[in-house]
């Protein structure tokens, strides 16, 4: 009889060093297995020391060394295994590609340190250097970089974050020859650093300033292949100067109250521009001075309650503000898209499908309910800047607030705003989804729910009510969440749909997304009710008009007559939607978007 053996051929130390390494580079965080694949053997230990990724997180030795140690041994620990590894490392005689450090200091020996152990890397070569320090002790000096990250000629990125650089830049010589991407964050900068610093880097293509301080000119003069720049400022930044000509994207975070003066003539090719902060003067001028801008993001201040853009390059436009709409005024002709956020709101509207690709789309997030004068404002805004034809609006559920009444926007008589697409994203809010999620524990409180679910019906039927007031769409598409009745609102919203076709010759047919079924395609309203009867609390529904030969009121009468019974049976259906595995499903379908844990009393 043939004996079982295992084969115990060492196949890893038969690869090349270079994919050995690669493999290596999945464990750069787990220091403990690093270690003990060290002392496999002298060929591993080998391995192991020439490994160019150098990482040396004080985090991640937390997370993989065993918890009984206490702080004080761990950091201890931490600080002989960088040294211990620099120094194997050295002694291979090779270049590093990647060194990457996060450390807390405690005392001025640990800072010295690391100091030396920079230099060593520095001196053998380096492609790739991250570094971000904290101080534990107030008392402890900044950590400041050596002098000789200055002539690292073949870094090709650098991540800096709180630390100081090094004490010779502006009487020494930088040999950043092959520096493509500079990172500075919170990082004390004197006035003519930042010029003096990139000159010596001729092949930058990415700067990236967040929160540094000490200085009030960003200057960046003569550079060809600098293709983005981010600058966010929280301290007074008085002006912005940048000769880039293939700059193709340029943002500005103003934390402070006054804009800077910002000078990029010369970035004759910037496509993106995005700026936050106190308004730019004559900002219409400053864009004409981009032949290619196409995309522009602004976050303005509260105050600022009005805008007006002229530029016929522009094709994307993101604004967050508190204007109102009927105070924006877009003269963009080539505009295809158009994000409006209401406040510091934000929202995921999801892609555009590649029918609307070429059509001019709005999408708008607002956090305020939908009443008389927004709406107002809506429809005024949309007839000034008649060049959308799709809309995606995302309505924010409050509870409790009285619905909008439509019965007075009626009485204003104004026709809608003829739109192509039309879809309704509803979006509850966080007191409303803190509410839901206390209705998971027994005894179930069935009168809090028939509460919630009689408010968001009434949240629906007056938002459809409203949208079709203010536009008519071709179609419109409905994103209902957690709703307990998707029957009654879609059998509303067919009937509002038909309303506003008058005596027209109009088919609605209709497609149902849900996450159990996939997409359904449905000809007539009743095999959609059927459907929507089994259960589908989360879905999207679209209403599709189609020219055809029964005419609306037929169309009505085969609803409320032809049908008969049959009719009566899927609504009967429709209403027992309150049954308690219905409510258990929305109840705990909630929970999984909830986002924090409420007070039981939320319902007044």
């Amino acid at each position: 009889m043939k004996k079982n053996t295992k084969d115990t051929t060492d196949r890893i130390s038969m690869l090349p060093d270079f994919i050995v390494h690669h493999i290596l580079s999945y464990l750069r965080e787990d220091t403990k297995s690093l270690v003990r694949m060290s002392v496999l053997s002298k060929e591993w230990f080998s391995l192991t020391a020439s490994f160019p990724l150098l990482y040396f997180h004080l985090e991640a030795w937390y997370i993989f060394i065993p918890s009984e140690y206490t702080c004080e041994y761990l950091r201890e620990a931490f600080y002989r295994y960088v040294e211990y590894t620099v120094s194997r490392f050295c002694d291979q005689n090779i270049s590093a590609h990647t060194l990457d450090i996060y450390a807390e200091f405690e005392s001025l020996e640990q800072i010295e340190l690391f100091g030396r152990c920079l230099e060593l890397v520095i001196e053998k070569g380096l492609q790739v250097f991250v570094i971000k320090t904290e101080s534990r002790d107030k008392n402890l000096p900044m950590f400041r970089l050596p002098n000789t990250l200055l002539s690292a000629s073949s870094l090709t990125s650098l991540t800096l974050c709180k630390c100081e650089l090094p004490s010779s830049l502006m009487v020494g010589v930088v040999k950043f020859k092959s520096l493509k991407l500079l990172s500075l964050t919170k990082l004390p900068i004197k006035e003519g650093e930042i010029e003096y610093l990139t000159k010596s880097c001729p092949l930058i293509e990415e700067i990236y300033l967040k929160s540094c301080y000490g200085f009030k000119t960003f200057c960046v003069n003569r550079h060809h292949n600098l293709l983005k720049v981010e600058i966010c400022c929280e301290s007074r930044l008085e002006r912005i100067d940048v000769d880039a000509p293939n700059l193709s994207y340029f943002r500005v975070d103003n934390k402070t109250d006054e804009a800077p003066s910002m000078s990029l003539g010369s970035c004759k090719k910037l496509t993106t521009f995005c700026y936050s902060g106190s308004p730019l003067k004559r900002i219409n001028d400053f864009l004409s001075n981009f032949p290619f801008i196409e995309n522009l993001f602004l976050d303005l201040p509260p105050h600022v309650n009005n805008l007006k853009l002229s530029n016929h390059s522009l094709r994307k436009i993101q604004l967050h503000s508190h204007c109102d709409l009927e105070e924006i005024d877009l003269n963009t002709p080539s505009l295809l898209l158009f994000k409006y956020y209401d406040r510091s709101y934000d929202a995921n509207f999801g892609l555009l499908s590649r029918k609307h690709s070429s059509m001019s789309c709005m999408q708008c997030a607002t956090q305020d309910s939908l009443d008389i004068l927004w709406c107002q404002k809506f429809r005024q805004f949309l007839e000034k800047n008649s060049i959308f034809k799709v809309l995606k609006l995302v309505i924010c559920l409050v509870f409790p607030q009285k619905p909008i009444d439509v019965k007075e926007l009626k009485l204003m008589q104004l026709p809608p705003y003829e739109l192509e697409d039309v879809e309704l994203i509803y979006k509850y809010s966080i007191f409303l989804q803190k509410e839901l999620k206390l209705l998971q524990s027994p005894p179930y409180k069935l009168e809090d729910l028939e509460l919630i679910y009689k408010y968001t019906s009434s949240i629906y039927v007056a938002s459809v009510d409203a949208v079709l007031w203010c536009c008519r769409p071709r179609s419109l598409t409905l994103n209902l969440y957690f709703y307990p009745d998707t029957s009654h609102v879609a059998k509303y919203t067919y009937e509002k749909l038909l309303q506003q076709e008058d005596e027209g010759q109009t088919n609605i047919k209709f497609v149902l997304i849900s996450s159990s079924k996939g997409e359904q395609h449905f000809s007539d309203l009743i095999s959609l009710l059927k459907e929507l009867s089994l259960g589908h609390s989360r879905c999207k529904i679209t209403f599709i008009k189609e020219k055809g030969s029964r005419l609306i009121k037929y169309a009505n009468r085969e609803i409320s007559s032809s049908v008969g019974l049959r009719n009566v049976s899927v609504m009967s259906e429709v209403q027992k939607v309150t049954s308690t595995t219905r409510e258990l499903d929305l109840v705990f379908s909630v929970l999984e978007e909830s986002v924090a844990t409420s007070s039981k009393n939320l319902i007044l």
